[in-house]
């Protein structure tokens, strides 16, 4: 019986050599050599995720953010939005890093958020949790601007520009 089984696994073995040993040749295309003072490179134009209609009773928000220093949009930077407290006539806003609604944008500064809880918001534009470099969107006046976001619509706050270093 052991005679049989080692013909049996011998024979396999032949079997899948011989089987490795039929693959198809691929000859070699002739192709011409640019040098690379020839090529430019030119990115192709990057079109904005389309913002989808927020679920019932929430609110969509989206914008693009730019360098103050290079006049580029700014990608792969973080942007998260601080809820707003209010108490009578006077507010507060918090951004919690582990709750608070964040995005990073995309190569062309494009952001989104979605399905965000109505309410007042102030936009962080930047990483707080990694180094100090981040914006607070702030009025003309200096103070952080405060953004309402009504539910069931898409809002678009804009261009924002922040005096910031393009991400890694």
């Amino acid at each position: 019986m052991d005679k049989k089984l080692s013909w049996v696994i011998i024979s396999i073995i032949v079997i899948l050599l011989a089987g490795c040993q039929t693959a198809a040749t691929v000859e070699p295309e002739a192709t011409e050599l640019v040098s690379a003072s020839d090529v430019v490179a030119t990115p192709p134009p990057v079109e904005p995720t389309e913002a989808g209609q927020p679920e019932t009773g929430k609110a969509t928000v989206t914008g693009q953010v730019f360098s103050l220093k290079t006049d580029a949009p700014l990608g792969n930077t973080v942007v998260r939005l601080a809820e707003v407290h209010r108490e009578g006539d006077r507010g507060a806003y918090l951004l919690d890093t582990a709750f608070s609604p964040g995005d990073i944008t995309d190569e062309q500064g494009y952001f989104i958020f979605e399905n965000v809880e109505p309410g007042e918001y102030v936009l962080v534009v930047g990483n707080v949790e990694v180094y100090k470099g981040y914006v607070i969107i702030p009025e003309d006046t200096g103070k952080p601007r405060v953004y309402e976001f009504e539910a069931d619509k898409i809002q678009d706050v804009g261009e924002l520009t922040v005096d910031l270093a393009p991400g890694p």
